[in-house]
């Protein structure tokens, strides 16, 4: 129940920032790139708590919608562990 309520504050997070933050989205330099790429590497990986926390750093950078979808997939998966 509380990874189905999960899932559905994170698509509404998403389409709501989606929505406000889309222009923002081009506003990545390379060291920011480069943390997006660690957490996306980091969560293939399965470090999970690492990755979130590195997505975390490049969504509040960035205002990348992606990011920050990414970033709740990383936090649905630690609760289904």
């Amino acid at each position: 129940m509380i990874v189905v309520v999960l899932r559905l504050v994170a698509i509404l997070a998403f389409c709501i920032l989606a929505a406000t933050s889309a222009s923002a989205a081009g506003n990545t330099t390379p060291a920011i790139a480069r943390t997006i790429a660690d957490g996306r590497r980091l969560a293939r990986e399965n470090h999970l708590a690492e990755a979130a926390a590195k997505l975390s750093e490049g969504w509040t950078a960035s205002r990348d919608p992606e990011v920050l979808f990414e970033l709740a997939v990383c936090y649905e998966r630690q609760g289904m562990n």
